[in-house]
């Protein structure tokens, strides 16, 4: 598998060319021809065209036999299982990418800011989280603390009885002294 993908990035056509010079122009990081794995079917992965693991987006450059049935029905197939996994999936015509190359970095631009966006959000919402838990256990905590040293006084007092009585207390003060107990 390993050199089948290193044999489909030599081999790359015009299209998924033009696609890396778009995408190092805008600075993405990028992988391309790189195999994903599939829980579903047992074995099997898909090899995708380029993948911007930042903000988990697919990028296929499709050529003239991507119009044949069969080949739609399984890209369509493709398409859901990495939805599913949360990923954006863009499909793009070879002639597409080597005629409207700054339409596609436009909307590649509007992808990535939209995308960021909604990733400092569930940052936030994560960190957010993270205090709110951390100011759970501080609080609780706190409780175990103040509950031991409860515990902690009421025997002191039983032992300060206990001295108290070897003082030879009268019975009243004994009394008095076994109230507050």
């Amino acid at each position: 598998m390993g050199k089948y993908s290193k044999r489909m990035r030599k081999n790359m056509t015009k299209g998924e060319k033009a696609m890396c010079s778009i995408l190092e122009s805008l600075g993405f990081r990028y992988k391309s021809q790189e195999p994903y794995f599939t829980e579903s079917n047992i074995g099997g992965f898909y090899i995708v065209d380029f993948v911007i693991p930042h903000i988990k987006t697919i990028i296929e450059i499709d050529g003239e036999h991507h119009k044949r049935v069969e080949q739609l029905i399984y890209d369509d197939r493709r398409d859901r299982f990495f939805q599913k996994e949360g990923f954006t999936v863009l499909r793009y015509l070879n002639e597409r990418v080597l005629n409207n190359k700054e339409d596609i970095k436009a909307q590649l631009l509007r992808l990535n800011l939209e995308k960021s966006r909604i990733v400092e959000s569930e940052k936030k919402q994560v960190d957010k989280k993270k205090i709110n838990e951390e100011r759970r256990k501080k609080k609780e905590e706190k409780q175990k603390k103040h509950k031991e040293k409860k515990s902690l006084s009421k025997q002191d007092d039983k032992e300060n009885w206990k001295w108290k009585t070897k003082k030879k207390l009268s019975p009243r003060e004994l009394i008095r002294h076994r109230k507050k107990i």
